[in-house]
């Protein structure tokens, strides 16, 4: 009778511990801050101040030359957040799994379409491959969105596996919903590109929602235009002054 009752105390307390675990796995890791101070980023000189700003810990990027890059982070899949005012008159763009200047993925704003809710490229996603941003052959990936210039805009990206959700000012509805990440990397940093003012900027590992890993609807696997099968012939050299 004694063993009986050890064994199924032994067994519960086995049960506990593995359901405390299960437990553990499941919670959400903690959303991290990313500090807007000037020893966490990579930047060219004096083209970022990082300031108080209308009340808020601020980075102010003055150029639109020259990327600034996060230091020390390692994101693969998960939320980032931050409010942004885009002063830049071209572009104000975002990166993320920023492994290199040639490898990266990137989401940016053409802030000249900022107060214009219809204009269809206010905001697109491109990868940058060996160096070149694809932007151009990936039309499909430009949506619209409202957003202001000279005041904050709140900007999610929500990212898993190969697809991405960004959201613009409204939390409830996607701006873009981007079904294939064409990026060669997985894993990387954060940057950021183009005169703008960055405030409340953080990242939650891992936490991504009900969106898949797995690639989404392709919306030009039904288009005749894209070439998706050749052959490569040995190379022809021509003669000089012949194109």
């Amino acid at each position: 009778m004694i063993m009986k009752f050890t064994t199924t105390v032994i067994l519960a307390l086995i049960l506990l511990s593995f359901n405390t675990l299960a437990q553990k796995k499941a919670s959400p890791k903690k959303t991290k801050k990313i500090s807007l101070k000037a020893e966490y980023w990579e930047y060219p000189p004096q083209s970022v101040q990082f300031l108080d700003y209308k009340n808020r810990e601020a980075m102010k990027i003055l150029t639109s030359r020259g990327k600034v890059i996060l230091k020390d982070l390692s994101f693969t899949n998960g939320t980032i957040e931050y409010d942004m005012e885009p002063i830049d008159q071209f572009f104000a763009t975002s990166y993320f799994r920023w492994d290199s200047e040639n490898e990266n993925e990137c989401f940016y704003f053409r802030t000249a379409r900022a107060g214009d809710p219809y204009a269809v490229d206010a905001i697109q996603y491109a990868p940058q491959i060996g160096g070149i941003n694809l932007w151009d052959m990936l039309f499909h990936f430009q949506s619209n969105a409202t957003f202001k210039k000279d005041d904050w805009n709140h900007v999610k990206l929500v990212i898993s596996g190969k697809q991405m959700r960004a959201y613009v000012n409204d939390m409830d509805t996607p701006a873009l919903e981007v079904g294939h990440l064409e990026g060669n990397v997985t894993t990387g940093t954060l940057g950021f590109q183009g005169q703008m003012v960055i405030s409340n900027l953080t990242v939650k590992p891992d936490v991504f929602g009900d969106l898949s890993q797995k690639p989404g609807i392709d919306p030009t696997s039904n288009d005749p235009r894209y070439l998706r099968k050749w052959q490569v012939s040995t190379p022809i050299a021509t003669a000089d002054g012949i194109d």
